[in-house]
């Protein structure tokens, strides 16, 4: 058991150390030149990073990639690594364990076959056995009734047998096999699978490279300039390529690690790429984007004012702008929209304001200074006009009082081409209205009074008074049909609507607006119906 547990133990840490290692995304490539083992091996830690070290994953990976064997990062002894205990293939050339091996049938070879030995030290001679045949018996008993079986076997003559000693045969000790190399590099085949081969025979082979992900920082950003700062590339870099996408794009070769855009637009949109220039390769650029500062809204005005509100425009800034900011000068009030104009409402009647207007980009991530402008609001209105409370004959008009000063409420109730006036004082916020007729279009109009009758604009809502009942219903029932008559006033505002119910079942349906007669057709004869 302590065997074995050391052995999971082994392998289990050997898996940690693989995922860790996979955390980074790995890239392979295939250089176009036939090198040595260990020339090959150097030409990956210059451009990229080592020789590819295998994994079961990643053998599916490049597997495509093959036409031919090629080296890999595994030979048997390593010059710079302790082999005390003589085992081979104990790790790959970046320093990962070997923790599986995939070699191709008859790999790796063995210096010399096993020997084989005649391990025999004495002969023995045994007499032939007696011819008296035994005789078997089966019993019908109980299997665990071991003694009635005895009784019952004949017993075998005693044989007896005579040893001879013999030399010993030496064991036959083979020559070494032609095809062991002492100290081999590893190939992949093209099927995946590994052989052993002579170091030193130059062959296409596997390099391995961590994918390289850096970023691109912008700071300084402006409205016509921003600066640039990257991370360095893995290894020995040649340039930077720089390509800036927007207006003006451009391409820039560099060897420095930062780098000041100018002559830019303000409020633009740039996308910034920088790629490190490896062995004649671009690694994985670093990538960035950004707005430049916009510039300020021009010509900022007041166009009109009502009691809550002040409208204001502009005309656009330089360069561009995706939207713009509007708030009041304690923040508590703000608006965003992409025209060049704006009607703040909200504003509390009879009041000052600030205002202050500044242009964004479309990730609202740079904003431009701010251009500024005062103006005032006119006296309020009610809001929150509705009717409550409404019954067939009166209802109750309920409002919210607004800021500011004011007097108190004028109210014009107009129904059927009539308008009637009620008043309100500044304390109240709701008024009964009574004396209407029933089922009809009532319009209500509230007006701000303010110091001597001045009045705000006017807010109306339209309600509907309860119908009601119908009277003198009467039911003309005729061949499979059945008229239905029945009195109303005749300047209601109403739509009538009859019901034909059987059993509990509905029939038929139909309305009217003007006539005050309804006939259902299609009925079975002597049906008795509910006129609902």
């Amino acid at each position: 058991m302590g065997v074995m547990f050391l052995g999971n133990a082994w392998i289990l840490i050997s898996w940690a150390v693989l995922l860790n290692c996979a955390a980074a995304e790995r890239e392979y490539f295939i250089p176009s030149q036939n090198l040595s083992w260990v020339a090959a091996r150097n030409h990956c830690q210059v451009c990229y990073k080592d020789l590819m070290s295998m994994t079961p994953e990643n053998i599916q990976m490049v597997i495509h990639m093959l036409k031919s064997e090629h080296w890999i990062g595994l030979r048997k002894y390593f010059p710079n690594i302790s082999h005390s205990d003589g085992s081979p293939w104990i790790q790959w050339a970046n320093g990962d364990p070997v923790i599986f091996q995939n070699w191709h049938p008859g790999m790796p070879i063995a210096k010399v076959p096993l020997p084989k030995i005649d391990c025999c030290s004495c002969s023995c001679t045994c007499p032939a056995s007696s011819s008296s045949s035994l005789t078997t018996v089966l019993t019908t008993g109980s299997l665990t009734n071991f003694s009635s079986l005895g009784s019952e076997v004949t017993k075998a003559l005693p044989l007896n047998a005579t040893c001879e000693r013999a030399p010993i045969v030496p064991p036959v000790v083979p020559e070494t096999n032609k095809l062991y190399v002492e100290d081999s590099c590893v190939v992949m085949l093209r099927h995946g699978l590994w052989a052993e081969r002579n170091c030193t025979d130059e062959r296409p082979f596997l390099c391995y490279e961590d994918k390289f992900f850096g970023r691109v920082d912008v700071k300084c950003n402006t409205s016509n300039s921003a600066s640039l700062k990257w991370q360095p590339g893995p290894g020995d870099i040649t340039l930077y390529e720089v390509e800036v996408k927007g207006e003006p794009s451009l391409i820039l070769n560099l060897t420095d690690l930062s780098h000041i855009l100018i002559s830019l637009i303000g409020g633009n949109y740039y996308e910034v790429k920088v790629s490190a220039l490896k062995c004649q390769r671009f690694l994985n650029p670093q990538r960035a984007s950004f707005y430049t500062v916009p510039h300020k809204v021009k010509d900022l005005r007041v166009d009109n004012t009502t009691a809550s509100s002040i409208s204001l425009s502009w005309d656009e800034p330089d360069g561009n702008a995706s939207l713009y900011l509007v708030q009041t000068e304690t923040h508590t009030l703000t608006r965003e929209v992409n025209t060049t104009r704006l009607e703040f409402d909200g504003l509390t009647p009879g009041s000052c304001f600030t205002f202050t207007v500044q242009s964004g980009v479309q990730d609202r991530s740079q904003w431009s200074e701010g251009s500024v402008i005062e103006n005032c609001t006119r006296p309020g209105k009610v809001s929150n006009l509705e009717a409550v409370h409404i019954t067939n004959e009166k209802l109750t008009l309920r409002w919210k009082a607004p800021d500011g000063n004011f007097a108190g409420f004028f109210i014009k109730v107009t129904f059927r081409n009539s308008d009637h006036y009620l008043d309100a004082t500044k304390t109240e916020t709701e008024k009964m209205i009574t004396n209407l007729p029933s089922g009809s279009n009532i319009t209500l109009e509230v007006k701000v009074k303010a110091n001597h009758d001045v009045m705000g604009d006017a807010v109306s809502i339209t309600a509907y008074t309860v119908p009601d009942p119908v009277w003198n219903l009467t039911l003309v029932p005729g061949n499979k049909q059945l008229t239905a008559t029945w009195s109303y006033s005749e300047n209601a505002d109403v739509t009538f609507t009859a019901e034909v119910w059987k059993d509990n079942q509905f029939i038929q349906k139909k309305s009217t607006v003007e006539k005050k007669e309804i006939e259902f057709g299609g009925l079975q004869s002597a049906t008795n119906v509910v006129e609902k």
